[in-house]
């Protein structure tokens, strides 16, 4: 379980965009990281707060195939160190205070970053016990405060029901971990964050949930375009900034850097 510590210092606002730059617009410098103590125990541990109950809970399956096909899929290339990552899931609800009491759940299980909630006005709820406790959210839908341990992983910038759902082939990864899933809507997006989180563990080489905050916005848009973690861990361990597309092609995440 990770410290409770307040987070020292300020904190740089750094808006990123995987979309490419409009004509005429002047590109911002990529976000850099700023290096941290090591934290972590040398087991990474994802933590899942998904709706598996209330108004999204529609989406909570499709969310937990995707970050399980993420996690099977790192695991059989190595995992994180060559140790295999570890997934602890919990049902956001619907409301603050369920949310609240699973992300509780999830600290005192020893999480080092969680994927979700998927509702922003809960993501944005949780953001001071995420800093307390040091372990950033990362919201497969979107997020809206700014803070270095929120990170919002999005596809599309409208709601259009089609533009949600995966391709044929991710299809099929998908239904690898659930035979049954009928209703794919946000687990590409879902998987997207669980690799961006494991990705900014590699790049700072260490499991602990301040590493992984602290290398979120440079991972996703930090230099050259990877599209899947093992291009993205290969040109990490050369020592490249990369910038990771994901299945979704275009994601998009803010957070302060």
């Amino acid at each position: 379980m990770r410290g409770t510590a307040g987070i020292s210092g300020a904190l740089a606002l750094a808006a990123v965009v995987l979309t490419g730059c409009s004509a005429g617009a002047v590109p911002l410098p990529p976000p850099t990281a700023t290096p941290v103590a090591p934290s972590g125990d040398g087991v990474l541990r994802i933590g899942a707060l998904l709706p598996l109950t209330g108004d999204l809970r529609n989406e909570g399956r499709p969310q937990s195939a995707g970050i399980e096909l993420a996690l099977r899929e790192i695991n059989e290339a190595g995992g994180f160190s060559g140790v295999p990552l570890e997934l602890v899931l919990r049902d956001s609800g619907a409301t603050v205070q369920a949310a609240s009491a699973a992300f509780a759940e999830l600290a005192h299980a020893g999480a080092d970053v969680v994927i979700g909630p998927s509702a922003d006005d809960l993501a944005e709820a949780l953001v001071p016990a995420a800093e307390a406790a040091r372990i950033p959210l990362v919201s497969p839908t979107g997020a809206g405060r700014s803070s270095a341990y929120l990170a919002g992983v999005s596809r599309v910038a409208d709601d259009a029901p089609s533009a949600w759902d995966p391709d044929a082939a991710f299809l099929a990864r998908l239904t690898s971990s659930d035979p049954g899933l009928d209703y794919p809507r946000t687990g590409a997006e879902a998987y997207d964050a669980a690799v961006l989180a494991v990705l900014a563990a590699v790049a700072a080489h260490d499991d602990g949930g301040r590493s992984i905050a602290s290398q979120l916005s440079a991972t996703a848009a930090g230099g050259e375009p990877c599209g899947s973690f093992g291009e993205c861990a290969a040109a990490l361990d050369e020592a490249q900034d990369i910038s990771y597309g994901g299945v979704t092609g275009t994601v998009r995440t803010s957070v302060a850097g």
